[in-house]
């Protein structure tokens, strides 16, 4: 049995992932072959299911959980004033993008304000007072903890509107709703 929870056959040329996904490429090759001989794939999403139906006749989709007996008890820190936090990868520079215009103008008006970025930040929120970076991953069994010691009051999930983004599940949500 595979699993994939990427649309690897549609990435944008601003994903790190691009190069390693690309047509031809030998990761490409081998995933679709692995995909092909399977006796079953498991993605995330209906989406992943439609995008890879021409490859396995049994594609099955089990949708992101969260085990909320582990979210529950973990000890969320506050903050002083207002922290609004992200988290994600390297892909995301481009999805940040889209807020950059706004976070300037929530810390020009709200001086109570501050925002945290798990796991990295682009180039271009780097330096601004007020926003932190928090670049250590953390192991899946300790990241529940990881998140909420962040104090965040607000969490984002911004994404541009493309295929590979498209394919994305509501993990991000229900993280910040379990906390």
């Amino acid at each position: 049995v595979a699993e994939i929870d990427d649309l690897m056959t549609d990435t944008a040329d601003y994903n790190p992932a691009a190069n390693a996904y690309e047509q031809g490429s030998e990761y490409r090759e081998r995933a679709i072959a692995q995909f092909k001989m399977s006796d079953a794939i498991v993605v995330s999403t209906p989406f992943l299911k439609d995008a890879y139906a021409d490859l396995n006749d049994n594609i099955y989709v089990v949708p992101n959980s969260i085990d909320f007996s582990v979210w529950d008890n973990v000890k969320r820190k506050k903050n002083n004033g207002v922290t609004i936090g992200w988290a994600g990868g390297a892909s995301h520079d481009e999805d940040l993008r889209i807020i950059e215009p706004v976070v300037h103008k929530i810390l020009e008006k709200f001086n109570h304000v501050n925002f945290c970025f798990v796991h990295g930040i682009p180039q271009f929120l780097k330096g601004i007072d007020r926003v932190r970076c928090v670049p250590k991953f953390e192991r899946i069994d300790r990241y529940p903890q990881h998140i909420a010691k962040q104090g965040w009051d607000i969490a984002m999930a911004t994404l541009v509107k493309n295929a590979f983004n498209m394919a994305k599940s509501n993990l991000r949500w229900l993280e910040a709703g379990a906390l």
